[in-house]
């Protein structure tokens, strides 16, 4: 009697068993049943020009409910400023990437002045610096001749750089202006404090790129990563290694 219930038992486990496995193979084939018809469903909206217009309305859909993209910081312009009061961080790169040569007109042989610092600084980032001073033409500083004017510089100027003031930016403007096809100059670069819309806007009639009241020793320096080291706000977050303008 123990034998037979021990055999009953036995059968009904292997029936037990035999069933979840047809029933694991109904789903198998129900899946696999499901995804042939999406893809004769698919194939059939390539060939159809309604069900494929509908596809591509649904995903341009699904694409407006996306949040934007974020924008890079420094690239774009605040409320309320205007076109000579901030420069977005891609623009002063850019010209300081393409730049080889600069003229510093008002260019000091003292070394406490900043235009030394700055000719300085930027010949050691390779930057061709060409001294400009009236009252020190023929003189020499950081091992380059120094020029009476802008006439004067042979070969190329790829960047006027005006260490003046604001009132005598307009007549440095005009020289440059006159040289620019001579010297190939093609960015005009005021100081920081220098500032003259009209000359602006004559230079950039003339062909120019205009940059006012920025210095291109900080700006190389800001998008380098020099200045984060030094604990200054360089208004530049990221993990990665910064590059300078020019590598």
């Amino acid at each position: 009697m123990a034998r037979k219930t021990t055999s009953r038992a036995a059968g009904a486990k292997t029936a037990t068993r035999k069933k979840a496995s047809a029933t694991r193979g109904q789903k198998t084939a129900a899946r696999a049943a499901a995804a042939n018809r999406a893809r004769e469903k698919a194939s059939a909206a390539k060939g159809n020009p309604k069900r494929r217009a509908a596809s591509t309305a649904r995903k341009r859909s699904s694409a407006e409910k996306k949040p934007p993209a974020k924008r890079v910081a420094g690239s774009r312009r605040p409320a309320g400023l205007g076109k000579h009061e901030w420069y977005p961080d891609s623009h002063i790169r850019e010209i300081l990437k393409n730049v080889r040569s600069i003229a510093f007109v008002g260019a000091s042989t003292r070394w406490l002045r900043p235009s030394y610092y700055a000719m300085k600084y930027l010949q050691k980032k390779g930057f061709k610096i060409i001294p400009i001073n009236p009252a020190r033409g023929g003189d020499t500083v950081l091992g380059e001749t120094v020029y009476a004017n802008l006439k004067d510089v042979p070969g190329t100027i790829d960047m006027v750089d005006i260490f003046r003031t604001s009132e005598e930016a307009g007549g440095i403007t005009d020289a440059a202006i006159a040289v620019t096809k001579e010297k190939d100059v093609k960015v005009l670069w005021m100081q920081l404090g220098v500032r003259d819309d009209e000359a602006a806007a004559r230079a950039e009639a003339a062909g120019l790129t205009v940059i006012m009241n920025r210095c291109p020793k900080i700006e190389y320096g800001r998008l380098s990563g020099e200045l984060s080291t030094a604990g200054i706000n360089s208004r530049i977050i990221t993990a990665k290694t910064v590059r300078g303008p020019k590598a």
